[in-house]
């Protein structure tokens, strides 16, 4: 019989072995092991096991590796991270820009995606679609204030 009461999320620690398998367990229940060839094979692998333990959980499966090679991990995954906020920030800038140009200075999407190093087309989509945004809050913002006029 299934204990409903138990735990409804458990952690398993994985770890990679020499043979290109990941080999997990359970922690905290004894016999609760599987292995995949895969970490997105594993977790739902490890439930089968807990099942068949006796106990229904959610299983969160976390890898376990060689110390210089988790710090690589590690640094990659914060590069990343850093690399994704510059980027975002640059995209805000790129929009801006191109709004000034096309938009208060009056000059062609051509210009303008001369001088910012990119295609007309590209300084076409970005007006276009900050001009689209601001037209939808602009319309949600219309239809929130007849909205409570109405209730008046």
């Amino acid at each position: 019989m299934i204990d409903m009461r138990a735990r409804l999320e458990y952690e398993a620690i994985a770890k990679f072995d020499e043979d290109g398998w990941w080999v997990g367990t359970v922690e905290g229940i004894a016999g609760v092991h599987s292995q995949a060839k895969s970490l997105e094979q594993l977790g739902p692998r490890l439930e089968e096991a807990l099942a068949a333990a006796g106990v229904v959980g959610h299983v969160k499966v976390k890898p376990k590796l060689p110390t210089g090679i988790r710090s690589s991990v590690e640094r990659a995954k914060e590069s990343r991270k850093r690399a994704e906020e510059v980027a975002a920030a640059a995209r805000q800038e790129l929009l801006a820009a191109a709004t000034a140009l096309t938009g208060r200075i009056g000059m062609s999407v051509r210009d303008a995606g001369n001088l910012l190093e990119i295609s007309y087309q590209r300084v076409h989509q970005i007006v276009s679609a900050s001009a689209a945004k601001k037209a939808a809050m602009k319309s949600t913002a219309n239809r929130k204030a007849r909205a409570a006029a109405r209730r008046r």
